[in-house]
């Protein structure tokens, strides 16, 4: 069985609801967890979702501490 275990910056934009741009920039800054082979982002997708999962927490961390 060969499943695919990333997401494409198309994909995971999709995903978001963003635009493929706004998915790049956060890929290269490095906010979507990711890697580089040559040219192309790999968004691993069990990373992804958890990242997704835990960004209501960072937000409710935050507010809680200030």
């Amino acid at each position: 069985m060969n499943k695919i275990a990333t997401y494409s910056v198309k994909e995971a934009a999709s995903i978001l609801g963003v635009s493929n741009t706004t998915m790049y920039q956060f890929v290269k800054s490095g906010f979507v967890p990711c890697f580089r082979v040559g040219a192309r982002y790999f968004i691993p997708k069990k990373r992804f979702e958890n990242w997704i999962e835990n960004l209501g927490e960072e937000e409710e961390a935050f507010y809680d501490n200030h």
